[in-house]
């Protein structure tokens, strides 16, 4: 009887180290993902279209520039799901895995429908609390249809210009300059610095307006450059790669897109000026990350493993 008592005992005792065991590693993995020490600038791979996600430490802070959709080419009414796309499955997923249940800003770059179509769909699944848009794009029907079927009420949109910028020393919105119609023209323009790493987002604003933003700003320069409007030939001019310096430019775009994306006449700018670039059509997602005591480095999932690279030097 002693014997069994003494079996029993000891069997309690390690029942309750195990359970400490268990726990605390469900605590450690909890804080691991909720409470991350890394930080990163995510490029999805969604397609022809355009996502970033930008993500603080701890998850403090969750910025989203645009969030990519699927260009319908006269649609036949049977061919129109309710389904998610894969887009919008990517990056909801992707923030659920991080831990991520809300979205403090998110900012679309103008109306198009492969820059902001998914959103209402992730606004089902992950709470936004702000849209940002350029002036004149909140007032469109086709964008009131949108937020409509959204979770997000008109009151949490706003519509601005570089005369609205806020106080956010590491965002800083360079375009545009006046009220529009949300058109490529209107593009917002955002250079963000991420741990010392200057990266700018351009949507799809053409040369023209990027000649009027270095003009603008004759100080500003980038360390990643997102190539405007897919690497079309209609954005990324030689004049703004040069005064930018790129040490690396991303595209996203999709694969064997009918647009013929990238741009040869845009690569050739690129090389011309030694600036390295990916694609997401070639490389899959793209993370510019910063891990806790480490300098930011780039990561490329293309063949569905992680692959490491360090960032080019200028």
């Amino acid at each position: 009887m002693a014997l069994f008592l003494a079996v029993m005992t000891e069997t309690q005792k390690n029942g309750l180290k195990l359970w400490i065991v268990m726990f605390t590693c469900y605590c450690a993995m909890f804080l691991a993902i909720h409470f991350p020490l890394s930080s990163e600038i995510v490029y999805f791979d969604i397609g022809q279209g355009d996502c970033t996600l930008i993500r603080s430490q701890f998850n403090r802070e969750v910025i989203m520039i645009d969030t990519g959709g699927k260009v319908s080419f006269n649609t036949q009414e049977w061919q129109k799901r309710k389904g998610r796309t894969n887009g919008e499955t990517i990056v909801a997923n992707y923030l659920l895995s991080k831990g991520i249940k809300k979205i403090d800003r998110l900012y679309l770059t103008h109306h198009d429908a492969d820059h902001v179509a998914n959103f209402p769909s992730i606004s089902q699944t992950i709470e936004i609390k702000q849209v940002i848009v350029p002036k004149g794009m909140e007032n469109l029907e086709s964008f009131k249809k949108r937020l409509e079927e959204s979770t997000i009420g008109l009151e949490n949109v706003i519509g601005v210009t570089t005369q609205d910028d806020g106080v956010d020393n590491d965002l800083r919105l360079l375009h545009p300059f006046e009220s529009g119609q949300g058109t490529n023209d209107d593009s917002l323009v955002l250079w963000y610095d991420f741990n010392g790493i200057k990266c700018i987002f351009t949507g799809d604003l053409p040369q023209l307006g990027e000649k009027e933003v270095i003009t603008k700003y004759p100080e500003i320069n980038a360390d990643i450059l997102k190539t405007g409007h897919h690497g079309s030939k209609t954005s990324t001019s030689p004049e703004f790669v040069r005064k930018m310096k790129p040490r690396l430019a991303i595209i996203s775009c999709g694969r064997n897109n009918r647009y013929g994306h990238p741009n040869q006449e845009t690569l050739e700018t690129l090389n011309n000026n030694g600036v390295p670039y990916l694609s997401t059509a070639n490389c899959g997602m793209i993370k510019l990350r910063k891990s806790f005591g480490e300098m930011p480095y780039l990561c490329v999932y293309g063949d569905g493993t992680a692959s490491r690279l360090n960032l080019p030097l200028r």
